[in-house]
């Protein structure tokens, strides 16, 4: 059989060592290949590992099946080239008890391992999905007639955000919220959280949020790319002492820029950053180079300043009262989501089913604790030297935990 042609990029993501490795490539270009070859490599290397001691995860049961069977006619091939390479033969063996599954998979025979620790009954069984979907259906629309039953004005206010929905696309609409959250470390609690941050906006202001610091660093980067930029393209024009009737101007507009940058709260700043006005250029028909990419950064500061403007608002008070109502709505659809969430448990319970997010939020709980690896999770990785993740960019917050505990 003719060897294979890598490129140098494959060549780079399957010999490189140590370290963590993220591979980012487009569909088709031979990712599965590299992968199949990176651990065919490590255990074939003149210190070898075994197969068992990899944990190589993919997201179907199809691509699990798949990568396995490359991995078995690669071994296969090289046993071919040396038929005597016994540990060749063990590796080819130990195939079947290899950790090569899904991440759902992955979880379950962690939960399956901790049974007693997680007070769950033997008789537990995975829900099929149509099963799954049909429960958290009933069970969404019993929670929504029961809040309905109850009157709350929060809860019906809630509803009036979503009048132009039918009846069923609502419900259907909160299950998605709560698969959603679901896939996040902190649960349906962040909803809450979010309902908090909201409420210290409608409080203090934008500034101090997430958003605030976001915003102002953004803020705080351009103010000082730019003032820098002008005085040295004005030292550069003071130079060649061409452009005295355009020099007024750019300090003008250089010292508005540093009046901006040194002002402290930002509301106000981002306020004269929105209302900075540039001012006219007189005509100019002998334009030296330091005055041509002048021009150009000037156009730059006023493209910036309108991205920049389009992520801000200069009414504070409109913001805040924006920042209440919307910490309203979330503190009524977390607690929504959160009897939701208690009346899907009891009714999982009173079957004896759990579904996949069930199994990561256990698998969550077992391997880590106060956002530190737990003795299980450290258990766990001593029986793995590598981890192999297929298709990491679909993973959600709670597995990247999961697998770097």
């Amino acid at each position: 059989m003719a060897e294979r042609k890598w490129t140098q990029a494959q060549k780079d993501a399957f010999l490189t060592e140590n370290g963590d490795l993220l591979v980012c490539a487009a569909a088709g270009s031979g990712k599965t290949a590299v992968l199949t070859e990176r651990i065919i490599r490590s255990i074939t290397a003149e210190n070898p590992s075994d197969i068992t001691s990899k944990l190589i995860v993919t997201f179907t049961k199809a691509a699990a099946s798949e990568l396995k069977m490359k991995i078995s006619k690669a071994i296969s091939e090289k046993m071919g080239e040396d038929h005597a390479n016994m540990r060749l033969r063990r590796q080819l063996l130990a195939l079947d008890r290899a950790q090569i599954s899904t991440i759902d998979s992955f979880c379950l025979s962690v939960v399956s391992a901790h049974f007693t620790e997680l007070g769950l009954s033997a008789s537990v069984k995975v829900g099929g999905d149509a099963e799954i979907i049909l429960m958290k259906k009933d069970i969404m629309e019993q929670t929504i007639d029961a809040a309905y039953e109850k009157g709350d004005a929060g809860f019906l206010n809630l509803i009036d955000n979503f009048t132009s929905l039918r009846d069923d696309r609502i419900s259907d609409l909160f299950i998605r919220i709560y698969n959603i959250v679901s896939s996040y470390p902190e649960g349906t609690d962040y909803i809450r959280i979010s309902a908090e941050r909201l409420e210290q906006t409608a409080r203090n202001g934008i500034s101090g949020t997430v958003y605030g610091k976001q915003i102002e660093k953004v803020a705080e980067r351009l103010l000082k790319h730019y003032v820098s930029v002008y005085k040295r393209l004005t030292d550069l024009m003071l130079a060649d002492g061409t452009q005295e009737k355009s020099l007024p101007v750019i300090q003008s507009e250089t010292a508005a820029l540093e009046r901006i940058e040194s002002v402290g709260d930002l509301s106000e700043k981002l306020k004269m950053i929105k209302e900075f006005g540039f001012e006219r250029l007189p005509a100019n028909k002998s334009k030296t180079k330091a005055y041509i990419r002048f021009e150009g950064e000037r156009k730059s500061l006023k493209d910036d300043i309108k991205s920049l403007s389009s992520l801000m608002s200069v009414d504070e008070h409109r913001d805040r009262i924006a920042a209440g109502m919307s910490a309203r709505l979330c503190r009524s659809l977390w607690q929504l989501i959160s009897d939701f969430e208690r009346r899907y448990s009891e009714e999982k319970k009173r079957f004896s089913v759990i579904d996949f997010a069930d199994a990561e939020r256990m698998t969550y709980n077992l391997l880590i604790k106060d956002g530190k690896p737990t003795a299980v999770a450290r258990s766990i990785a001593s029986r793995y030297e590598q981890i192999y993740i297929d298709e990491y960019q679909d993973i959600n917050r709670i597995q990247d935990d999961i697998f770097a505990s």
